[in-house]
């Protein structure tokens, strides 16, 4: 090819550079400006669509009655189920993590569940939790002996991880909201944790990490999401509606207030997708049906009167601030109980089941479906 050829073809190729950049720019400057009522990029379906399905028993996923709460779950769309047994330490502070006799589900029962579920095309997330019979929250875990705990926490991740490959899982999470041990310190550690869980299961990885607010939040200040396939984050952040727009929590997903700026949780979620390049699961996504279940929804014990239209409100609200972003690989409903009762009038727990939200979470799952 002769040098003015050459120079031209260079010149293209500079130029389509050019256009994709700025067309990049572009995007990034609507998706930041424009509000939910702006955006007009076609909603996607949820390619991951699931429930946790949280017991403290150790035969919860024994029996028909989880088999025929799972088949709720199915009708109201979930196509994945995230199994969520656990080990437990005595305190805070102790590093003796260790299975409970009466409280973590049985390897059996969750074995069986993997197997049912594959046969009957039902997608598992093995995701297991660590807690503290103290009553201390995963996140403020602090054992006196860190070395002695992450040893503690690789054998119990080589368990499951074995059991994930048995039972056929789809997905693996090598942990869940352990914010006070995962900060840049402990960095070493959850490579260790990651490699060695690969070694005992093939398929993909993830982390179920703590939302928060700036910097401090766990999904934002984990240097290590490039050991794992998809960065899970557990989505309770709060909503805030001012003014006119009182019922537009939507729009509270990408402006609220917090230390003298506007926040928007979906932007800052979207900013650890691309400088990691992976796509992002909502691990957890819940509200109670509680007056005042926008403000805290990751507070289980708040007290107040039942709003079940408050949390159909919530999830149609998340549906429409969520379902554009293409980055969005999957949403995992907290939670989903094992009893295929409905749950009472007066309940204020987490379950959608037999209340107005389940329509709501019925039309995102099945939406292009």
């Amino acid at each position: 090819m002769s040098r003015p050829r050459i120079l031209a073809a260079l010149a293209a190729v500079f130029i389509v550079i050019a256009a994709a950049s700025l067309a990049l720019s572009a995007y990034r400057a609507q998706r930041v400006t424009a509000g939910p009522a702006a955006d007009t990029r076609p909603a996607l379906p949820v390619r991951k669509a699931g429930v946790n399905l949280p017991a403290a028993e150790r035969a919860a996923y024994d029996g028909e009655a989880v088999r025929r709460a799972i088949a709720q779950a199915r009708e109201a769309g979930a196509q994945w189920v995230a199994l969520n047994p656990a080990w437990y330490v005595p305190t805070a502070r102790s590093c003796d993590l260790q299975p409970d006799p009466a409280r973590t589900i049985s390897d059996a029962g969750v074995y069986a569940l993997m197997q049912d579920l594959e046969r009957s095309g039902v997608r598992v997330l093995l995701k297991p939790h660590v807690e503290a019979l103290d009553g201390s929250r995963r996140g403020e875990l602090r054992p006196d002996d860190e070395t002695c705990w992450f040893a503690a926490y690789r054998r119990m991740m080589e368990h499951y991880a074995e059991l994930a490959s048995a039972g056929g899982a789809d997905l693996f999470a090598i942990g869940t909201e352990l914010s006070s041990l995962t900060a840049p310190r402990h960095e070493i550690h959850w490579r260790q944790i990651a490699t060695e869980a690969r070694r005992a299961y093939r398929g993909p990885l993830t982390y179920a990490a703590s939302w928060g607010v700036d910097e401090r939040a766990e999904y934002r200040r984990i240097p290590w999401w490039d050991a794992v396939d998809f960065i899970g984050v557990n989505a309770y952040f709060p909503l805030e509606v001012r003014g006119r727009e009182e019922q537009d929590y939507a729009r509270a997903w990408r402006s609220y207030p917090v230390a003298g700026r506007d926040a928007s949780w979906i932007e800052e979620v979207h900013q650890v997708s691309l400088k990691f390049d992976r796509f992002v699961i909502l691990t957890e996504l819940g509200y109670r049906s509680v007056e005042g279940a926008a403000l805290a929804p990751w507070d289980a014990t708040r007290s107040g009167l039942p709003d079940r239209e408050l949390q159909a409100r919530l999830f149609d609200a998340a549906r429409r601030a969520w379902e554009r972003e293409f980055w969005l690989e999957g949403v995992f409903l907290w939670a989903w109980d094992t009893n295929p009762a409905p749950p009472p009038p007066g309940d204020t727990g987490y379950t959608v089941h037999g209340k107005p939200a389940e329509a709501e979470v019925r039309r995102w799952f099945n939406q292009h479906r």
